[in-house]
């Protein structure tokens, strides 16, 4: 724009397409800084809960090293901590298993 001739007689015309030039790239560079803004907030979350998924990793390699120190009422008190609810089936089915459903409080926070 600075080296267009001012008294070029398609001086309007040019300054008019230079300009429009100018704000679809800008646009352009709008739209890929919100990308990219979206993209760094999905990094930031991806990293929060592998932290989390990483100290619950090593909490339940640690788990029972520090376990079976505890009395039961610790015991009780740790895995309530960790348990939200157990389902459990009325009559025992043929697969041997007791429970239903076990639902971790854990993994609310991943």
């Amino acid at each position: 724009m600075d080296n267009l001739d001012i008294d070029d007689i398609h001086y309007d015309r040019k300054i008019a397409d230079l300009q429009s030039r100018y704000d679809d790239q800008y646009d352009i560079i709008e739209e890929l800084e919100g990308q990219i803004d979206k993209v760094q907030e999905q990094i930031q979350s991806i990293m929060q809960e592998n932290l989390s998924s990483t100290s619950i990793y090593q909490l339940l390699l640690a788990f029972d090293k520090f376990y079976n120190d505890f009395n039961e009422a610790e015991q009780k008190e740790f895995m309530r901590a960790f348990i939200d609810r157990i389902d459990i089936y009325q009559d025992k089915p043929t697969n041997g298993l007791l429970d239903k459903e076990t639902l971790f409080s854990i993994f609310r926070c991943l």
